[in-house]
Order: structure tokens, then sequence, then C-alpha cells
């Protein structure tokens, strides 16, 4: 390779004082490079950028520092380091293409620790996945799924899709419906559900209780019933109504009409 043949070179002909020059620009060159990642690393202390994110850009910008000083020695030399520019350069391209999938992940990261729409420990859904994140980095997110499943999802596919945060807020309201049948008052069914709301301990009671019809069907009337909950004690708020609802219904003499159909078959007379 022309530059490690030109650099031989210019080793045979090496003394100190023709090299003096480059040690001192290499020595100068590596100070700095410690200078400036030290004050590096106290202005990223003092923002709030994620330190994943940090890590990241530190190694590089390190590398490229690193990597200016040895040209700019090895130029002092008098070595011709255009050759190895644009061997670099070639490198550097090939590998970008190699690991393509991975640098797109990695954006994808930046993008998702720099946006930061959830954080460890939400709930969150994003095309076919639904669970909470149990861990974040610059390639993949992980998700623990409510069947106890760990999935790792590649940040690329993450950060090009819509993403649902259940724990964003600090309440979560439930939506559910009911039927009753047509012989009982609507407000007295209304009263019911929303007591049978009311009585569910995680339901949050500084919030409004909804209970109103929803739909006349062929049978019965459905009705939705809305609660609110801590996104933590949503299905506790989800089961526990339910439950509560079955219970007020029964206390209350409340009955649900089931889908019926009457046979009338002829006697023997040919009579119904």
């Amino acid at each position: 390779m022309e530059f490690f043949d030109n650099l031989l070179d210019k080793l045979k002909n090496f003394s100190i004082s023709k090299a003096l020059p480059t040690i001192i620009i290499a020595v100068v060159g590596f100070v700095l490079v410690y200078v400036l990642m030290k004050i590096y690393d106290k202005a990223m202390a003092k923002s709030k950028a994620d330190q994943a994110i940090f890590r990241f850009f530190r190694g590089l910008v390190r590398a490229l520092l690193i990597i200016i000083v040895i040209l700019i020695a090895a130029s002092s030399l008098g070595v011709d380091v255009s050759a190895l520019i644009a061997v670099l350069s070639v490198l550097t391209l090939a590998i970008s293409l190699a690991v393509q999938g991975t640098l797109s992940n990695l954006a994808g990261g930046i993008m998702l620790l720099t946006a930061k729409p959830f954080k460890v420990g939400d709930l969150i859904e994003s095309g076919d996945h639904l669970g909470t994140v149990v861990g974040t980095s610059l390639v993949y997110t992980k998700l623990l799924t409510v069947d106890n499943r760990e999935v790792s999802i590649p940040n690329s596919d993450l950060a090009a899709a819509r993403i649902t945060n259940y724990s964003a807020m600090d309440k979560r309201r439930v939506d559910l419906t009911f039927t009753a049948s047509y012989d009982y008052a609507i407000d007295d069914v209304k009263a019911v559900l929303a007591k049978a709301a009311e009585n569910t301990p995680c339901v949050i009671k500084e919030e409004p209780i909804f209970a109103a019809v929803n739909k006349y069907r062929e049978s019965d009337i459905e009705y939705v019933l809305r609660a609110y909950v801590k996104p933590s004690e949503y299905w506790d708020g989800y089961f526990g109504i339910t439950e509560n609802v079955k219970r007020a219904y029964e206390t209350y003499g409340i009955s649900v009409t089931y889908p019926h159909l009457n046979l009338h078959l002829p006697d023997g007379n040919g009579r119904r």
C-alpha cells in the first residue's frame, strides 16, 4: 500500500531531530483530544440527553479526533496521506453498506431516545405488539407481553410505526357494555351500573362514572359504562367492574334477556 510504503521510507531516515515536530504534534493532539472529551463529558452531564446517545456519540467523536491527529502527525513527517484518506473513505462506504440494517436500527434508536414516546415500565402498543417496555437500546426495544413473553423489536420498525402509550397519563378510562331487558326502567339500570362501578375498589372515585343507553337491540337494551382507573390497575378495574355488575344485577333483580325462539307444533288434528 502506497501510504505504508511511503511511511517505511520515512522511517528509514528516522532521527530524533526530524521526528521531534511529529512527536510534539501527536502529543499535543492527543492532549487536545483528552481535553475535548472532558469538555464533552461535562456538557453532556449538565444536559438531559439520554446516556445511550451520549455514549454512542462520545465514541464516534473520540475515534474521529484520533484519526485526525494520526493523519496530521503522519503528514508532518512528509507522508502522503491522501491515499490513506481515499482508502478510509472506501472502507467506510463498504462498512455502511454491509451494516445498513443495523444503521437503520441505530437511527431509529436515536429518534426514539430523543423523542421519548415511552420509557421503561410503560405499557405500549405498536402494530401487533402489546407489552411493557423492559429495556431500550440503540438497536432494539424489549417488550414483556401480557402472557409473559419477551419481544425484541428493531428500533427502525418501532420508529416508523404508530405507538400508543397507555401509561403516559395518570389515569385510564375503562369502557364496558352491558345489556338489560326492556322490562326495566332505563334510569334504574343506569343507577345499578354506576353503583357497580363505584363499588369496585380500584375505580377513581373523584372522576365521574358515566352510564347511558348505547343502542336498542331486538330483545334487549345495550348500555355503556365508563369509569377511570390508574393505568397499572386497568385489568383489575376491567374485570372487577364486570364481576360487580353481575352481582348488582342479582341484588336488584335485573335480568338479561337471551335470544329465544318459540316453536308451535301442530297436534293430531292439524291445529297448532
